[in-house]
């Protein structure tokens, strides 16, 4: 079902590369390290936000080559360097191939005193070409949420009903998820910096590939990337520097 590589992934990439392998992998999601992770995992840091974005240029730029024409490609970050990521994934897709920026909301501990509290991470999505996979997703959405706790439906149809938290209706996923965070009380902690939820992978590759489909994480961190393919029926390949990462992924698949 998959293949684990504990190698720089630029140097796997460009291999690939070399030998003529592209255009074969459905979905692609990183979470590249940023920051104090960068200094921890990589032995790099940077000064300016301009040297991130230009030793991920040529990682990002041979990731679109791998993608299929109907391929999708994630970037997962935060708002400290999110509009230079996103101005970057422009030069490389192409502005008519950037399709959402989906927000990550989750409520941690922690409040800023000088400052609303930051609750959200970025996630940009954008396709190979127009021709991209993508599966609608529907949710549950409670009407005491939005209308408060006494409000009926006026009009039931197949998409609406009632369960222990009441009166509920379908409707199709937007670009604000509401997912909570791993933290070390959760049953899906490893004790990985940066772990996130299976709930936020299994909504990126449900909605970006079919089943029997190739997902592949050049950051691969916890392994969440591949342990939710894996319980969906997709094919993997994960790729991470830090042999840690790649012994939890084993482990967890």
């Amino acid at each position: 079902m998959g293949e684990l590589i504990c190698r720089d992934n630029l140097e796997v990439l460009c291999e690939w590369y070399a030998q003529g392998k592209r255009e074969f992998i459905d979905l692609i999601y990183i979470d590249p390290p940023f920051g104090n992770n960068m200094d921890n995992e990589w032995g790099l840091k940077w000064n300016r936000l301009e040297d991130y974005t230009n030793w991920m240029y040529p990682r990002v730029y041979l990731m679109k080559e791998m993608l299929k024409p109907t391929g999708s490609f994630y970037y997962h970050c935060d708002p400290t360097a999110s509009h230079y990521v996103k101005m970057m994934l422009d030069m490389i897709f192409g502005m008519e191939n950037f399709i959402n920026e989906i927000i990550w909301h989750y409520r941690t501990g922690g409040v800023g005193k000088r400052w609303f509290a930051q609750k959200h991470d970025t996630i940009f999505l954008y396709g190979k070409t127009n021709k991209y996979t993508f599966n609608l997703l529907e949710k549950k959405e409670y009407y005491k949420d939005l209308y408060g706790e006494n409000k009926k439906p006026g009009f039931p149809d197949r998409k609406s009903g009632e369960d222990a938290n009441g009166f509920f209706r379908i409707v199709y996923e937007n670009d604000v998820w509401v997912i909570k965070s791993v933290f070390n009380m959760s049953k899906e902690y490893l004790g990985y910096p940066t772990q996130k939820p299976e709930a936020l992978l299994e909504k990126i590759i449900l909605a970006s590939s079919n089943p029997g489909d190739l997902v592949a994480d050049f950051y691969l961190g916890g392994g969440t990337t591949i342990a939710v393919a894996e319980k969906l029926d997709r094919n993997w390949i994960g790729v991470d520097i830090n042999p840690r990462a790649i012994e939890l992924s084993k482990n967890r698949v």
